[in-house]
């Protein structure tokens, strides 16, 4: 880096990022090494890429408005404007965290849960305990769901068994596989309850 541009302003840099914003394009730019967002040029610095929110939505895989909802709603951070247009302006960082709670919300966690899961997240080894402890909880739910999915299956193959032997003509072992589905019914009952319960 040249001393020219290590005295490089920050309204340069900002002038610099929301033309790149503007227009469509990652940007790389300096800031303070360690800061959470780039304020200076000066100093010891870092190289930074911008990306808009649709390169962060295609990144994360998650919608637009679901990156808006989950900043209005505090999980993930406010995220840094563009100060010509006002749109936003996503690091690598940010799009770190969207890949987790992308991720985190495919295993059906809840918003309350991802939140916990993302505020412990930095805290390393001090916070490894509670990560331990939500993601066995959500392991202990998608265990249920998995059994109760299993016994769905076997009321659907018994449907299917019961109308072959009505359609071959055979009444008593339609009526017996009758009496077989209608206790899974039962069965289903019980473990769609038990997940109401877990959530």
């Amino acid at each position: 880096m040249t001393d020219e541009s290590a005295d490089e302003s920050a309204e340069q840099v900002v002038e610099k990022t929301a033309e790149g914003i503007a227009g469509g394009n990652p940007v790389d730019v300096i800031c303070p090494a360690g800061a959470d967002r780039p304020t200076q040029a000066s100093g010891d610095a870092r190289l930074v890429r911008w990306h808009s929110i649709r390169e962060a939505s295609t990144y994360s895989g998650l919608p637009e408005s679901t990156l808006r909802y989950y900043e209005q709603i505090g999980l993930i951070p406010p995220i840094v404007r563009d100060p010509s247009s006002g749109h936003r302006a996503y690091t690598d960082d940010d799009l770190q965290a969207l890949s987790t709670i992308a991720c985190l919300s495919a295993t059906g966690m809840s918003l309350a849960q991802m939140r916990d899961y993302m505020a412990n997240r930095s805290n390393g080894g001090e916070g490894a305990g509670r990560e331990i402890e939500l993601l066995r909880g959500q392991q202990k739910r998608l265990d249920e769901e998995r059994r109760f999915l299993a016994v769905r299956s076997e009321y659907v193959a018994l449907k299917i068994r019961y109308w072959q032997a009505v359609q071959a003509g055979d009444i008593d072992q339609a009526a017996h596989i009758g009496s077989e589905a209608s206790a899974k019914i039962g069965a289903l009952r019980q473990r769609g309850s038990a997940l109401t319960q877990a959530e």
